[in-house]
């Protein structure tokens, strides 16, 4: 890696220190999932059921799941980011992915007090025309990626080390992203119903981005099934959405 890509790099990463968290007392924690699986079917099968089940003590949080899910997923979390709420926080999060830290309470609140938005795993650069949130835009030897996850297979479970965290990032994975509430209304900005299950955390953050508000990743440990589920199959034609992805975004749009 070059002198100036490692100062880039330093200058980027945020230290995991001790912050100031949010008030516990006031704000509750809202699971928002939209799940193609019935009720049952969630609740005993996915990765995310069954890890919300087991998170110990569930005080001042929430569970808005929407079983059976056919709908647009963006106008689903939209009805929650159209509402002005300032005690929240919203964590919206893919059927696949297990909440394994204890202590993820803790550390997403941390992490808020940094970030206006956060995920698990995300990218520090976006380049012009980039269709994925994982296009690594880096010179061998070094990444722009950020996070990592436990991987679950069906050869069995693997760690996914992709880059530091935490991080200041451009873009994030879409399956975890949390917000505070007032941060999101009081922006003007949601999810574009527009860009479809592959662009939505994409354009999500550019438009963010554009209103100013700060992004990044946090060490928070999860399980990833999406190998086993594929839950994009069948959901969409992925080659139109990125036409009008490309239409929405211009070069000249791309925040810096």
């Amino acid at each position: 890696m070059s002198l100036l890509g490692s100062f880039l790099k330093r200058a980027l990463r945020v230290e995991p220190a001790i912050t100031k968290p949010l008030n516990a007392k006031k704000i509750s924690h809202r699971f928002i999932c939209a799940s193609r699986r019935s009720k049952k079917d969630f609740w005993e099968h996915s990765a995310l059921g069954k890890s919300l089940a087991n998170i110990g003590d569930k005080g001042h949080c929430e569970f808005s799941i929407a079983y059976d899910f056919t709908g647009n997923r963006c106008s689903y979390y939209n009805d929650f980011l159209d509402i002005e709420n300032e005690a929240e926080v919203f964590i919206f999060i893919m059927d696949h992915i297990g909440l394994t830290d204890r202590l993820w309470r803790e550390k997403l609140d941390s992490a808020l007090a940094q970030f206006n938005i956060v995920g698990i795993r995300g990218n520090t650069e976006l380049a012009e025309g980039q269709a994925t949130w994982w296009f690594d835009t880096s010179a061998p030897g070094s990444s722009t990626l950020s996070g990592s996850a436990t991987l679950n297979t069906k050869e069995g479970s693997m760690e996914s080390q992709l880059g530091p965290s935490p991080m200041a990032c451009k873009v994030l994975e879409p399956s975890f992203i949390a917000v505070i509430a007032r941060d999101i209304f009081s922006a003007e900005i949601n999810f574009d119903p527009n860009m479809g299950q592959s662009f939505f955390a994409l354009d999500f953050c550019k438009s963010a981005a554009k209103a100013g508000l700060s992004i990044g990743t946090w060490p928070i440990d999860i399980s990833d099934s999406c190998a086993l589920t594929n839950p994009l199959a069948g959901v969409e034609n992925w080659s139109d959405y990125f036409v009008k992805y490309g239409e929405k975004w211009s070069a000249s749009d791309i925040p810096k």
